[in-house]
């Protein structure tokens, strides 16, 4: 069995709960976001889990929902993106990969208001050699300035707004979520991983924008499973 083939299978004798999703029937392969890995990419993954499991987070989203991001960002080639929640790094390293194979310099704009998250991530993203895809900021994302900072980084309007933290959605768009509300040209994504209920989460962001998403924008919503 080659490096590639074997990569994530490894998980599967692992008994700690976040990797849930390899204990499942059935799943005896590699997902592609660990098998289109580079090998230095997969072995700076492997590091990040190591040292996560001994001592960090854990709680960074799962393989079905980094997998649908993957499709997402890739299949569309969308190259401005916010990450309001950046954690301890995870998704923040996977999309900073998929920006760097698409050469989407300045791609991915991420934000978290706690310090050891942010000098965590930001170790990992220089480890990755991902600093000239990847921004890691430590603000709220409803500090208004983080509008002008997210649009200069990226050159443009996000194409992609990743909440992967646990702000109140209605909240963002009440405070409109970076000025997209008011905005004529905003065309963008809005993916959740928060831990709420899709339902809930789609009264939300209707009841906010009046009971449709603005201008025209497509509303992605799902939640974040633990097990």
């Amino acid at each position: 069995m080659t490096s590639e083939e074997s990569r994530s299978r490894v998980w599967k004798d692992n008994s700690h709960p976040r990797y849930w999703w390899h204990h499942l029937p059935g799943i005896d392969y590699v997902p592609p976001i660990y098998s289109e890995l580079s090998e230095a990419e997969w072995v700076t993954l492997r590091e990040w889990y190591d040292e996560t499991d001994r001592s960090g987070p854990i709680g960074e989203c799962a393989v079905p929902l980094i997998s649908f991001l993957h499709g997402l960002v890739m299949g569309n080639r969308i190259g401005r993106i916010v990450q309001l929640g950046t954690c301890a790094g995870y998704s923040t390293l996977l999309l900073g990969w998929m920006l760097r194979r698409m050469n989407a310099r300045n791609g991915l704009f991420s934000l978290d208001h706690d310090p050891a998250m942010c000098e965590m991530s930001r170790r990992w993203i220089v480890r990755a050699d991902l600093e000239d895809f990847v921004e890691i900021v430590e603000r709220s994302s409803l500090d208004a300035g983080s509008t002008t900072a997210a649009r200069n980084y990226l050159g443009g309007e996000p194409e992609l707004i990743i909440l992967d933290s646990s702000t109140n959605i209605s909240l963002l768009w009440q405070n409109s979520i970076f000025g997209m509300r008011r905005s004529h040209q905003a065309d963008f994504s809005f993916f959740t991983m928060s831990a709420v209920s899709p339902r809930n989460s789609m009264s939300h962001a209707k009841a906010a924008s009046g009971g449709r998403l603005p201008n025209g924008g497509k509303c992605i919503l799902t939640w974040k499973r633990f097990r």
